[in-house]
């Protein structure tokens, strides 16, 4: 997804107000647009970002980085400092190393001290499979983290079927871990 000049911008944030206005409203756009190489049109995205939230008050703009990224890095961070993401949620699965914990802390610490605790989220990836965590990694990542960072906005999973066809041990053991106070 690109959006190399303001005319395009514009065309896009007028199919979302279509969007919104046929769909009775929603709560806000996730920028998932980390494939191969692209570099992103940063300063469109972020006028784009604030056109939408200055249509739609309360409007969320959040986005997936991928951890590593320093291209990824800097685009969320001029994001928020033009007050165009209410966060990032970097994703901790599906890549080498992803799943452990001891990797999510110091990548997680790295995030925040680029934009701010309030402004991280964490993605986790629970599954039975390569690249991906176990419950306990899942807990002892969101644990680290919690303690080094209280001001954390949250965390996710990838994928509610998963969650769901495991028994739900995201929601069940997790979740109730980044609710609590």
């Amino acid at each position: 997804m690109s959006f190399p000049y303001r005319g395009k911008s514009q065309a896009f944030v007028d199919s979302i107000a279509a969007l919104h206005s046929r769909l009775g409203g929603f709560d806000g756009l996730d920028w998932n647009t980390y494939e191969a190489e692209q570099q992103p049109d940063t300063a469109e995205i972020i006028w784009i970002s604030l056109e939408l939230k200055r249509r739609f008050p309360g409007f969320i703009i959040s986005t997936p980085p991928a951890p590593w990224s320093q291209r990824d890095m800097i685009f969320c961070q001029a994001m928020v400092q033009a007050g165009a993401l209410d966060y990032a949620a970097p994703q901790y699965y599906d890549g080498p190393g992803l799943n452990d914990p001891a990797y999510v802390v110091s990548n997680v610490a790295q995030w925040v001290g680029l934009l701010g605790a309030s402004k991280v989220v964490v993605g986790f990836g629970l599954w039975n499979a390569t690249n991906y965590m176990s419950v306990a990694q899942a807990e002892s990542a969101w644990n680290q983290v919690r303690a080094r960072f209280p001001g954390l906005r949250g965390a996710y999973d990838w994928t509610i079927h998963t969650d769901e066809a495991a028994g739900w041990p995201f929601a069940n053991r997790i979740a109730p871990l980044v609710a609590a106070p």
